[in-house]
């Protein structure tokens, strides 16, 4: 489950890059547009998805203290 969320998050980034390419290089901006829409979409989902498995997983207690949040209180 882990490495498709990995995967998405790592297409998506390619997504964005390869949307700043064709648009800088090719001068086609319409396509880059939408390629890059998508890219934040698949990159955006993917987060979403692996914050919610992390959170299923580890589990969220909302009583908790920001400070006790992370390891070593920050």
């Amino acid at each position: 489950m882990l490495w498709l969320l990995v995967f998405g998050w790592a297409l998506g980034a390619s997504l964005v890059i390869l949307a700043f390419a064709i648009g800088v290089g090719r001068n086609k901006y319409g396509l880059a547009a939408v390629i890059f829409i998508v890219g934040i979409a698949v990159l955006a989902t993917s987060v979403m998805k692996g914050t919610a498995y992390h959170d299923r997983t580890h589990g969220v207690r909302p009583d908790e203290a920001t400070e006790f949040a992370t390891p070593g209180g920050t």
